[in-house]
């Protein structure tokens, strides 16, 4: 566990330093066009998938709770004090509380939320641990939400490896075996990918292109080849 702890520290110094000045990467944004229907999706899954108690996993800056009302109550948790003591200040609504935790070590009983959400986070973390506290804090029925970076596509891996400054020391894109290992995790669970030709229009035309995101959804989806290609993945099983 002495190694787990380490790691923990490691991710809580780097998003602290992150956080400490509200850097939320800016500068990357014409990659992240790529990307905009997998956070819309996301947004949209949890807010209206019909839960009354829900977990977000890694609050960062940018919490589900920014910019809407929810109509159920949300306990947003981050392993950085600056990301929390920023959302703290925000006065969001009654329904929305922040506390500092580690996603290996959920300070909540089993069973307590009908929704536990993420948005990569599962990359930075202990996998089998971090999924068994998910598991345990989640009641019976209850539905999951997790969106995370790819390993599959040798390019993105490329760009990934060329900008190390991006990213903590322990991160690491999900692979094949990864996503296996989540689905296998929990009931009726499905992944849909995100972000490949919408990448390429993305970078020369510096906005998100609908066509390459349909073209996408077909190459990704439809014909399977996401676990390859694909940049990002929503994993879930909330009915669309």
């Amino acid at each position: 566990m002495s190694d787990l702890k380490e790691r923990v520290e490691r991710e809580r110094r780097w998003h602290d330093d992150r956080f400490s000045d509200d850097d939320t990467r800016t500068g990357v944004g014409r990659f992240y066009h790529a990307l905009k229907n997998w956070y819309k999706r996301y947004d949209i899954d949890c807010v209206s998938n019909g839960c009354k108690n829900a977990l977000e996993v890694g609050a960062g800056l940018e919490t589900l709770a920014l910019g809407q009302e929810l109509s159920f109550t949300l306990k947003s948790i981050d392993i950085s004090s600056k990301a929390i003591e920023s959302l703290k200040a925000k006065r969001l609504s009654s329904n929305v509380s922040f506390e500092v935790a580690d996603a290996h070590e959920l300070p909540y009983a089993d069973g307590e939320f009908d929704l536990v959400f993420a948005r990569g986070v599962l990359h930075h973390l202990d996998l089998e641990i971090g999924i068994s506290e998910i598991k345990r804090v989640l009641s019976t029925d209850g539905k999951i939400l997790f969106g995370e970076p790819l390993a599959g596509n040798p390019l993105i891996q490329m760009y990934r490896f060329m900008t190390p400054h991006m990213r903590t020391p322990d991160e690491q894109p999900l692979s094949a075996e990864d996503i296996r290992y989540v689905r296998e995790s929990f009931e009726g669970v499905t992944v849909t990918y995100f972000g490949f030709t919408t990448l390429i229009s993305a970078i020369i035309l510096n906005k998100h292109s609908k066509f390459a995101a349909k073209f996408d959804d077909f190459i990704l989806n439809k014909l399977k080849l996401g676990p390859y290609l694909a940049w990002a993945c929503l994993i879930g099983n909330i009915e669309a």
